[in-house]
């Protein structure tokens, strides 16, 4: 069985584990990035880029994918009024849909403040190295929204 856990947005970062022993193993990694200018545009290319490069090479029977979450702070609210948290959960609902299908043992959607509390995106990434190892992190070459998919992912296995 193989599980993918996921960050999404028009940059997706996605996590493939290998869910056949009680410790999950991590299989690969990335980061999707759509090309386009107008947002119907990245989205269609983002689900392209979703089926090729996750759901067709490793067929996931379970997924965990965060949710967005509003904040009530400056920031979180600049991001309300740009439509950046309406484009995030189109994006997040997008591939929950492509992934309904394939799932037989679920979908789990996880709110960031469930899974990391207020942790830093560095205190995070430490932790990852910790728990699977700086030698496999970097031969995963794990980047940006890809920390936020494997840690997703640890969560799922209480790990992190």
């Amino acid at each position: 069985m193989t599980c993918v856990s996921i960050d999404p947005g028009i940059e997706t970062g996605w996590a493939a584990w290998d869910t056949h022993k009680p410790t999950w193993k991590l299989v690969n990694v990335g980061i999707l990035s759509p090309a386009g200018t107008a947002w119907d545009t990245r989205l269609r290319n983002l689900c392209m880029l979703f089926k090729a490069y996750v759901i067709e090479p490793y067929a996931p029977t379970k997924a965990i994918i965060e949710m967005g979450q509003f904040f009530e702070s400056e920031g979180g609210q600049l991001c309300a009024r740009r439509g950046d948290l309406a484009k995030l959960l189109l994006a997040t609902g997008a591939l929950y849909g492509m992934l309904r299908t394939h799932c037989n043992t679920g979908i789990v959607l996880v709110k960031p403040s469930q899974w990391k509390g207020q942790l830093p995106k560095k205190i995070v990434e430490q932790r990852i190295r910790r728990i699977l190892g700086s030698k496999l992190c970097e031969q995963l070459d794990i980047q940006s929204h890809a920390w936020d998919a494997v840690g997703v992912g640890l969560w799922a296995q209480n790990r992190l």
